[in-house]
Order: C-alpha cells, then structure tokens, then sequence
C-alpha cells in the first residue's frame, strides 16, 4: 500500500488485521487461520484529516500451501523429528499426484466429449451414446477422485493424531494442520 499528502503530509499510518493493529507493514498469513479477513489501513495527515482503506480478503489452503505449513512447523520447533516431517511432506505430495492424475483423466473425458460434438461423421445417436459413456466415466472418476482423496486425508490425519499423541506436534502445530486437511476435504 501507499499513502500521501501533498499538502501537509503524513502524520501517521496504521495497518490492522480483524481490529488487531500490527507494528509492521510485512505481514506473515501464516499466523492467521484460514477463512475471511478484514485488513484496514488509516492515514491521518498532519492537519488531522483522516482516509481509510479496506480490504476483505479469504485465507485458503491448497497441497502446496499447505508443505509450506509443514516446512514452518517444522522450522519452529513445533514438530520434532525428521520422521513426521517426512512423512507428512509426503503424504501431500502423494494427494498432489492423486488429485492431478483425475483432473487429467476428467480433463481427457471432456474433450472427447467436445470432438464427439463437432465430428461431422457421427449421427446425432452415435454422439448422444458416446457422450452417455462419457458422461459416465466422468462421474465416476468424481467419485473415485474424491474416494481417492478423502482416504489419503483420513491417512494423513492418523498420522497428526499419531505425532501429537506422542508430544511430536504440540498443539498449534496440530491445529494449524487439522483445519488444512479439513479446509482441503472440503474444497480440493
């Protein structure tokens, strides 16, 4: 962000995250959990004049934000032990490799649908039959993508049970995690 005056000049600035003032202008989102934020910024000039500026913005979490995670926890010290932390790093690296091999398949799918649609060489009946084929493997390949999905999560949170039941992850750290693999079950 910026802020002027041209005429009298700044007297201060302030930066506050959810009515939390910061002290400083580099803000680390990893320190907020995921969902709606407000950020809201206030000059006021020298001549007492005030001007503010918001901005509502989302937290999520995707596979590799969510790496990120593990990597800051680690190098926090809330998550002790190469073992976890390898563990965890791959278990999302498998999610990643899961979830882009069906997105790829269903991608394939629709664009045989989409030739089938223009092939000239078809009758309406061949491409209403293919597309009906079509459209079912898609819809199965939902199905199993999110199969696929929720039993690598259901891994990967046994896993976080596991180390924290074993004071390898305290508390932040676990927290931070669950609403990942929550926030990821819901939306990858």
């Amino acid at each position: 962000y910026t802020a002027i005056d041209d005429f009298s000049g700044l007297a201060t600035t302030t930066i506050m995250i959810d009515g939390r003032e910061l002290a400083t202008t580099t803000i680390d989102l990893f320190d907020y959990s995921l969902g709606q934020h407000s950020l809201v910024i206030t000059a006021l000039d020298k001549a007492g004049n005030q001007a503010q500026a918001q901005v509502n913005f989302e937290i999520m979490a995707n596979i590799d934000s969510t790496i990120s995670d593990i990597n800051e926890i680690y190098q926090r010290g809330w998550l002790k032990g190469k073992i976890y932390y390898q563990l965890l790093k791959n278990a999302f690296k498998l999610l990643k490799i899961e979830a882009k091999y069906f997105d790829k398949e269903q991608n394939l799918t629709e664009r045989l649908i989409e030739r089938t649609q223009n092939n000239p060489k078809l009758t309406d009946k061949q491409k209403q039959r293919l597309i009906e084929q079509y459209n079912k493997k898609i819809a199965q390949l939902k199905k199993n993508r999110t199969k696929a999905i929720d039993r690598i999560l259901d891994l990967i949170e046994k896993l976080l049970n596991t180390a924290k039941r074993q004071n390898q992850l305290n508390q932040p750290g676990y927290d931070i995690m669950i609403s990942d693999v929550n926030y990821l079950r819901e939306n990858l």
